[in-house]
C-alpha cells in the first residue's frame, strides 16, 4: 500500500505523509535494486517507499520545493534514503525497525491536523504475520498525531509496556472472518470465557453470556478484566451483566489494525484494564471502494458460513468520509457432528459413562440415610407403555440413563449485520470536527439440553405403581423424547454514536473533545420447557381453575411409558414453559484531553497529556417466565445506573536523547501516569503507573513498568436479587444429593485490585536486515476479586473444604431448624424450584452469591522473533510468538490454599505458540502457520487425568491481480484452510460428558474458506 501527499488536506506545513505500509518484516533494510528518478522530493520519497518497503513519514511543508537526484543501484533501504536526502537540508530519524521520519536539519515538523492514509491501489498481501509483541506499530508510531495504545501522548511510540499490533495486511493474511477469530490466534489471549463454544458446552466458569457474544480475555484473567476499546473509546457492555465487550458487533472489513496492550492500564483507561487493553482501530480514510466476499465450510459436520463486506470512501482538501457494511450468515454445528460430543457416554473413547439418570423412562429415587441424599433405587422398565405395570416389573438397584447432549448444538445459527460510518471536516485552520457511528444487529438460535425434572407421583395418578409399597414415588425424568431439546432464540442490537472536535493550540499542543453514547440490548428466549405447575397438575395434583385443564377430562400424564403414551393435549399442556430475558446496557461519555510539549530538555521535549472524563453507566434487566405458574411471571427486575468522574495525566520525560547521548546510553526515558476515578455507588480509586525505557544503541531497548489497576463491580453484581434453584451435586462419599442453590448480587462489594509488573527487551537493529527478537516477563496479582466461589467450583462445592463457608449441610427429616430454613427458601417468591418437591429431599444449601473472596497471581513470559530473506523471485519470512505461564495461582477464598491452575482443564495452558512461514512473490503469496497448545491435566477427576497437547496447521494461498490482468485488476483471491490436517482436540474425560476442553481447543475441525477482495 502507498500513501499520497496530504498537502492541501490540512495546513500545508503540517500535513504528514505515510509511505508504504511496510510489511511486518519489510525488505527495506536488505540490499535491493533501487531506481528512483530525479525530481520532486515528495515523489522521490514515495517511489523509494514503494521499492524498499520502508515506512517513511514527512511533512509536505518540509519537502515542498526540494528536489532529489537520481538514485540507481543496489542499496539497503536505509542507505538509499540517506543518499536521497544528502545535501538537501533534510535528515532522517529512525522511529522503528523499518520506519523513518524525514526532518529538516534544524527542526522537527509540527503536529498535523490529521494524517492521510489512503489505499488507491491494491496492496499485495504479505505472508509474514504481525501478531508479535512490539513496542508499537511502526507505522502508527511514526505518525505524530496518532495515539498508540498504552499512552495518551500522541506520537509517543517508545513505550514502556508491550503492545501487540495486528495491521490490516496481517488480518487479511490470517484468513479469519471475524475479530474474535483474529484474536484467537494470539497466544496471549485465552478463549475460555465469553464465546459461543464455551457457553454452549457449559465450560465457561465466569461469564453470563446470554447474547452469545465473543470477547477477549488476556492471560485468562477474565473477559471482564480485559478492557476492549474501539478507536480508543469504551463500548456498551455485553452479556447478562453488561461487563465485557462483544467483538461481533464490529465489522472486520472496517478494521485498520488491532492493538493489544498486555499490561495493566487503569492509570490510562480506568476500570477493567487489569489484564490489558484491546484497542480496535477502525479505518478513517479510504479513496475508492473495496468489496469483500467470503464463503467457508467445515469439511465435516456441514457448518457453512457466508460473508459480504463493503467499504467505500472519499477525501477532499479539507475532509473525508468512509462507510463500511458487513453481513455474515453461519449455520449451526450440532453436537452429533463430533464423536467426542455426540454422547455423554465416553467409554468408546476411553472415558466414563456420564449419562444422566434423568431419563425416559425415568429413574425412581430413594432416600439413603448414610449419604443423606436421594439415589437411584429402581429403573422403570425400558420397554413398556406404562400401563398395567406391577411392582415386580421395576429393576431394583439401578437407574435408567440418557444422553443429555442428544439434539444439542456446539455452535449456534447466526445472522449478523454491522455498519460503520465516519467523517471529518476541517472548519478552519487547525480545527476539525468529526463524527462516527456504528450499528449492529445479530440473531441467533441453538438447541440446548432437554428439560429435566423431579416428578412427585402418588395414587391420584391412575398410572401410579409403587415398586416398594411407598405411598408416593420421586422420579428423575427427562422430557427430551416428548418435548425435544430446548431451543434458545435471541437477538442483539447495538449502536454507538460519537461527535467531537480537535484543535491545534500553539506550536504542538493538540486538544480533543468528544461525546459518545453507546447501547446494547440483547433478548434471549428459551422454549421447550415443561411447566412444572402444569406437570404437577397433570400428574394428579389439585386442578387449577386458572389453567383451563382438567386431568380427569383431558388426561393424566403418564411418566412410566416409552414411545407415544401421552396425548398431544397432555403434552401441549405441560410443554408450554418458557423464559425470556432482556438486558440493556448503556454508556455515555464526555471526554476532554490534550497533549503537547512543556519544555525542551537536553534529552528532548518534556511532553504532557492531561484530561478529564465523565461517564454514566446504566443497566436494565427484566423478562418473564412461564415455568411454574399458569400465567407469565415477571423476572426480578434489575435497574441501576452510576456516574463516574475521572481526571488523568501522563508525563513523558526524556532523560537522555539525541542532545545528550553518551556511549552505551542512546536514549533513556521515564513515563509517569495516574488516573483518579470517583464512582457514585462505591467511592473512588486512584491508580498510578511508572515506566522506564533504556536504549543502549539504535534498535536495542530494555523496558520496565509497574502499575496498579482495578475493576469496579458491575451493576448486576451489586444489584441482582437473590434467586433460588435446585441442582444435584456430588458428595465427599461418592454419592450425590439434591441441594438448594442461592445466586444473586451483593451490595457490599468493593472494587477488585491488581498490581502489574513487566520487564522486557527488544533487539532489532537495522544492520540485521529486518531480524528482530523481543521478550517480556510479566506478573499480575489480582486481589479482592469478585467471584462466586461455590458456583465457579460447583462440582466441588460439597467436597472442597475451602468452600465450607458457602455450604450448609441440612437434614430436614431429623432437624426442625433445617426444615424451617429449607421450607422458607422454597416459599421465597424468587424461588425457581419446581412446585411439589418436599423439603426432605434436600441435603444442603449452597450460597453462590458474589463476594470479594478470591485472588489470582499470574506470572509468565512472552517471546517473539521474526526475520526474512530473499528466496527466488520473492521473499520468505518467518515469525513466532510464544507465551508461557510460570504460574496461575488461584485462591477461591482467603482461607483456601493457592491452587496452581496453569495447564489444567478449563484454564490457560502452560505454553501456546504460533509460528508462521511465508513467501511473497509479485502476484502469489502463501503462509503456513503452526499452532501449539501444551498438554494439561484434569485435576477434578480422580485420579487426575492427563490431557494431550494439540498442534494444528493453517494454510493460506493468495493471488493478487494487477493491471496486466485486465478486468481482474484490483482483485485478490485467497484460500484459507484452518486445522489443515483435521486434528481432533485431545480427549478429556470431563464430568459434563463433553470429551474435549472447549476453553483451549475448538470442535470446528478442518475449515476451508475462499475470500475474494476487489478494490475499485
Amino acid at each position: 500500500m502507498s500513501a499520497f501527499s496530504a498537502k492541501g488536506l490540512a495546513a500545508p506545513a503540517m500535513a504528514l505523509v505515510f509511505i508504504a505500509a511496510a510489511p511486518a518484516f519489510a525488505q527495506g533494510t536488505a540490499a535491493a535494486a533501487i531506481d528512483v528518478p530525479a525530481g520532486a522530493m515528495d515523489a522521490a520519497l514515495i517511489q523509494l517507499g514503494r521499492q524498499t518497503g520502508l515506512q517513511i513519514l514527512f511533512a509536505s511543508g518540509v519537502v515542498e520545493g526540494r528536489r532529489s537526484v537520481r538514485l540507481r543501484g543496489r542499496f539497503s533501504g536505509e542507505d538509499a534514503l540517506r543518499r536521497i536526502l544528502k545535501g538537501t537540508g533534510l535528515s532522517m530519524r529512525q522511529t522503528g525497525p523499518t520506519s523513518f521520519l524525514v526532518l529538516t536539519d534544524t527542526a522537527e515538523p509540527r503536529g498535523p491536523t490529521w494524517v492521510t492514509r489512503i489505499s488507491p491501489k491494491p496492496r499485495p498481501p504479505r505472508s509474514s504475520e504481525r501478531s508479535v509483541i512490539v513496542d508499537s506499530d511502526p507505522g502508527a508510531a511514526s505518525r505524530a498525531d496518532i495515539v498508540v495504545t498504552g499512552s495518551n501522548i500522541r506520537g509517543e511510540s517508545a513505550g514502556t509496556s508491550p503492545v501487540i499490533t495486528i495491521d490490516r495486511a496481517a488480518i487479511d493474511r490470517n484468513g479469519r472472518g471475524t475479530i474474535a477469530g483474529v484474536l484467537s490466534t494470539l497466544p496471549q489471549n485465552f478463549g475460555g470465557t465469553g464465546n459461543e463454544e464455551t457457553s454452549l458446552t457449559g465450560t465457561d466458569r465466569t461469564v453470563d453470556n446470554t447474547g452469545l457474544a465473543s470477547s477477549a480475555n488476556l492471560r485468562g484473567l477474565g473477559s471482564d478484566a480485559t478492557l476492549t476499546l474501539v478507536n480508543g473509546r469504551r463500548t456498551a457492555g455485553s452479556g447478562g451483566k453488561g461487563d465485557f465487550s462483544d467483538l461481533s458487533t464490529i465489522p472486520l472489513a472496517a478494521v485498520d489494525r488491532i492493538e493489544v496492550l498486555t499490561d495493566g492500564a487503569s492509570a490510562l483507561y480506568g476500570s477493567d484494564a487489569v489484564a490489558g487493553v484491546v484497542n480496535i482501530i477502525l479505518r478513517k480514510t479510504y479513496r475508492g471502494a473495496e468489496t469483500r466476499l467470503r464463503a467457508g465450510t467445515t469439511t465435516s459436520g456441514g457448518m457453512q458460513e457466508y460473508q459480504v463486506g463493503q467499504v467505500a470512501g472519499t477525501v477532499w482538501p479539507t475532509g473525508r468520509v468512509l462507510g463500511a457494511y458487513e453481513y455474515e450468515r453461519r449455520e449451526r454445528l450440532p453436537s452429533a457432528a463430533r464423536d467426542y460430543t455426540r454422547t455423554t457416554d465416553l467409554r468408546a473413547l476411553g472415558g466414563s459413562d456420564w449419562r444422566s439418570y434423568f431419563a425416559r423412562p425415568g429413574t425412581i429415587l430413594g432416600y439413603d440415610p448414610v449419604s443423606n441424599s436421594y439415589v437411584p433405587t429402581y429403573a422403570i422398565p425400558a420397554s413398556t407403555s406404562g400401563v398395567g405395570l406391577t411392582p415386580s416389573d421395576f429393576v431394583p438397584g439401578h437407574g435408567n440413563l440418557q444422553n443429555q447432549r442428544e439434539g444439542t448444538d456446539l455452535l449456534p445459527d447466526q445472522k449478523r449485520h454491522a455498519l460503520y460510518v465516519t467523517a471529518e471536516q476541517q472548519v478552519r485552520h487547525g480545527i476539525s470536527l468529526y463524527a462516527e457511528g456504528r450499528g449492529a444487529y445479530r440473531r441467533f438460535s441453538y438447541h440446548g439440553a432437554p428439560d429435566l425434572g423431579f416428578l412427585s407421583i402418588d395414587a391420584r395418578n391412575p398410572y401410579f405403581v409403587s415398586p416398594d409399597g411407598s405411598p408416593s414415588s420421586l422420579i428423575a425424568y427427562s422430557f427430551g423424547d416428548e418435548l425435544g431439546a430446548t431451543r434458545a432464540d435471541g437477538t442483539v442490537k447495538s449502536y454507538s454514536l460519537t461527535g467531537g472536535a480537535t484543535a491545534e493550540i500553539g506550536p504542538d499542543w493538540h486538544v480533543d473533545g468528544y461525546y459518545s453514547r453507546a447501547q446494547e440490548r440483547s433478548v434471549n428466549e428459551l422454549s421447550g420447557l415443561a411447566n412444572q405447575m402444569h406437570v404437577a397438575e397433570a400428574l394428579g395434583g389439585a386442578d387449577d381453575a386458572g389453567s383451563g385443564y382438567d386431568s380427569k377430562r383431558d388426561g393424566y400424564f403418564n411418566p412410566y411409558g416409552v414411545g407415544v403414551v401421552n396425548s398431544p393435549a397432555v403434552l401441549a399442556f405441560i410443554g408450554g414453559g418458557y423464559s425470556n430475558e432482556a438486558v440493556r446496557s448503556r454508556i455515555s461519555t464526555i471526554n476532554l484531553q490534550g497533549d503537547g510539549s512543556l519544555l525542551s530538555l537536553p534529552g528532548g521535549k518534556l511532553r504532557l497529556a492531561v484530561g478529564a472524563q465523565r461517564r454514566r453507566e446504566a443497566l436494565l434487566r427484566d423478562g418473564t417466565s412461564l415455568y411454574a405458574s399458569d400465567a407469565p411471571r415477571p423476572l426480578a427486575r434489575v435497574e441501576g445506573s452510576r456516574d463516574i468522574n475521572a481526571i488523568f495525566g501522563e508525563l513523558a520525560v526524556p532523560l537522555i536523547g539525541d542532545g545528550n547521548a553518551m556511549p552505551g546510553v542512546s536514549r533513556l526515558g521515564l513515563s509517569l501516569a495516574v488516573r483518579h476515578e470517583r464512582y457514585t455507588d462505591f467511592g473512588s480509586s486512584t491508580n498510578p503507573k511508572v515506566g522506564l525505557r533504556y536504549e543502549p544503541a539504535s534498535g536495542i531497548a530494555v523496558r520496565a513498568s509497574y502499575g496498579r489497576s482495578f475493576r469496579a463491580p458491575s451493576l448486576r453484581e451489586t444489584r441482582d436479587p437473590v434467586r433460588i434453584s435446585a441442582t444435584q451435586l456430588p458428595t465427599a462419599n461418592g454419592s450425590s444429593t439434591l441441594v438448594l442453590f442461592l445466586s444473586g448480587g451483593n451490595p457490599d462489594l468493593t472494587p477488585e485490585r491488581a498490581t502489574s509488573k513487566t520487564l522486557g527487551f527488544t533487539v532489532a537493529p537495522s544492520r540485521l536486515g529486518g531480524v528482530g527478537i523481543e521478550a517480556n516477563v510479566f506478573s499480575t496479582r489480582f486481589t479482592q476479586r469478585i467471584s462466586q466461589p461455590a458456583y465457579q467450583n460447583i462440582a466441588q462445592a460439597l467436597i472442597d473444604a475451602s468452600l465450607a463457608p458457602f455450604v450448609r449441610i441440612v437434614s430436614p427429616l431429623s432437624n426442625a431448624a433445617d426444615r424451617t430454613v429449607v421450607e422458607g427458601l422454597l416459599a421465597d417468591p424468587n424461588s425457581l424450584v419446581p412446585a411439589g418437591l418436599p423439603a426432605e429431599v434436600f441435603g444442603a444449601v449452597v450460597d453462590g452469591r458474589y463476594v470479594n473472596a478470591s485472588s489470582v497471581s499470574v506470572r509468565g513470559f512472552d517471546v517473539s522473533a521474526h526475520g526474512g530473506f530473499a528466496l527466488g523471485s520473492g521473499r520468505a519470512a518467518l515469525a513466532t510468538n510464544a507465551s508461557y505461564l510460570l504460574g496461575f495461582d488461584d485462591k477461591t477464598t482467603s482461607e483456601a490454599r493457592a491452587v496452581q491452575r496453569a495447564g489444567t482443564y478449563g484454564y490457560p495452558p502452560r505454553l501456546r505458540i504460533r509460528t508462521t512461514v511465508g513467501w511473497d512473490g509479485k502476484t502469489w503469496s502463501t503462509l503456513l502457520a503452526a499452532n501449539y497448545v501444551s498438554r494439561s491435566r484434569d485435576r477434578v477427576s480422580s485420579p487426575p487425568q492427563r490431557i494431550g497437547s494439540w498442534t494444528t496447521l493453517d494454510l493460506q494461498v493468495s493471488r493478487t491481480f494487477g493491471p496486466e490482468a485486465g478486468a481482474l485488476n484490483g482483485v485478490s483471491l485467497g484460500v484459507t484452510v484452518t486445522n489443515l490436517l483435521a486434528t481432533d482436540p485431545p480427549f478429556v474425560n470431563a464430568a459434563n460428558g463433553i470429551g474435549y476442553d472447549a476453553t483451549n481447543a475448538s470442535a470446528l475441525g478442518r475449515q476451508a474458506a475462499l475470500q475474494l477482495v476487489k478494490r475499485w
